[in-house]
């Protein structure tokens, strides 16, 4: 088993679907992968947090009035066939309100802290090769109208992307050799177009991160070279501020 496959069964696997066999597979590969190991720790804690936030969301009062006067009615009546089907209505009305509330308090996710995530767990390409390559790619693939965002030059070359999600938002994830240093670039749709133009810099988790905008678009370049190398490799047109 090989890093991609697990990307495909990790979910199945969290969720204790697996036959014994494909399971020991991927225990075997956990083992032996600190890249697969990191990314199965976040997708648990990621779900943990998920049912902590579900489980918190408290119904409001008025629907719990609501329910203990249905529940009052229905012992008045002392029909239990009418009962089950109130009890079912009131628990399904709890449960909704629960998802709701959920949806409507996760805050929104960070597109660059997911972008240094994805740096971070060095996940494989979709596509590995040239531009050309990547590109045709990603005119069948792409969920959005992209341009490259970095062009090759010397010591700076394409080697892959994909196609991700950066929490919530559609998202291509460039992968860059620069001189044996790998650049990772997270491409999404902007959030808004009144930002100011240029270059954006930042330090997260120890790497070095630019952003830039054009063309509706939000590019943030990770990795671990210095500020000036980092930004060195951005189009002259959005050089910084």
């Amino acid at each position: 088993m090989d890093c991609d496959v697990l990307e495909r069964y990790l979910d199945l696997y969290l969720d204790g679907e697996l036959a014994m066999e494909e399971r020991a597979e991927v225990e075997a590969h956990l083992r032996s992968c600190e890249t697969c190991r990191l990314a199965a720790a976040r997708e648990t804690r990621l779900r943990s947090m998920v049912r902590d936030s579900v489980l918190s969301v408290k119904a409001p009062r008025r629907l719990h009035e609501q329910v203990q006067r249905r529940l009052r009615d229905r012992a008045a009546l002392g029909e239990r066939r009418l009962g089950a089907v109130v009890t079912f209505a009131a628990a399904a009305a709890v449960v909704a309100f629960a998802a709701y509330g959920y949806l409507a308090l996760m805050p929104q996710g960070d597109p660059l802290e997911e972008a240094v995530a994805a740096h971070e767990a060095a996940a494989g390409s979709e596509v590995y090769g040239d531009v050309e390559r990547v590109t045709a790619f990603l005119r069948e693939h792409a969920p959005f109208s992209f341009r490259l965002p970095i062009q090759e030059r010397e010591g700076l070359r394409l080697v892959g992307a994909r196609v991700t999600r950066l929490g919530s938002t559609p998202a291509i994830l460039y992968q860059y050799d620069m001189g044996g240093r790998r650049l990772s670039v997270a491409q999404f749709p902007a959030a808004s177009q009144d930002a100011p133009k240029g270059v954006h810099t930042d330090r997260r988790r120890g790497y070095t991160v630019a952003t830039w905008r054009e063309l509706g678009l939000e590019q943030a370049v990770v990795g671990d070279a210095s500020e000036q190398d980092v930004v060195r490799v951005i189009p002259a047109a959005w050089g910084p501020r």
